[in-house]
């Protein structure tokens, strides 16, 4: 059991390992948890369900690359990501950001959610009163003329 488990644990951690191998080297700490915060909440697009420090693909390896210059070059968060959605639209960032363009994204499963729910309601609503045979339907509205 062991012995086929070591191989899928391996293969599990190489992209992880390529990823963390190519980690540039700030002098500064607090660049570093910039950098890192940064290639956390980027979305690799070349992967789509990854960020591009788990990402092994060669773009999200430029991606990074561009990230810790433009750190080194001074440049803010803020100028990092606009510049990332400029160049790769809103579907680069995990909370993209509220605006015509995003409203389906943001109002979208809520109102998918809310519409199935009301077509459930009204589906069990319209099979209780379906599942009354015409001599009930007599006998509940005798019971309700003299409960009145």
């Amino acid at each position: 059991m062991t012995r086929r488990l070591l191989p899928l644990l391996l293969a599990l951690t190489l992209p992880l390992h390529a990823a963390l191998n190519d980690a540039p080297d700030f002098s500064d700490p607090v660049e570093n948890t910039r950098y890192q915060h940064l290639i956390q909440n980027i979305r690799c697009p070349t992967c789509q369900n990854s960020n591009i420090a788990e990402s092994n693909a060669p773009l999200a390896r430029q991606l990074r690359e561009q990230v810790a210059a433009r750190i080194r070059d001074g440049e803010s968060d803020a100028d990092i990501n606009r510049w990332l959605q400029e160049r790769y639209g809103d579907f680069i960032h995990y909370d993209p950001p509220l605006k015509s363009q995003t409203l389906l994204l943001w109002g979208g499963a809520p109102a998918a959610m809310l519409i199935a729910l009301a077509l459930w309601l009204a589906g069990r609503r319209r099979k209780t009163v379906a599942r009354l045979t015409e001599e009930e339907k007599q006998q509940l509205q005798q019971w309700i003329e003299e409960a009145s």
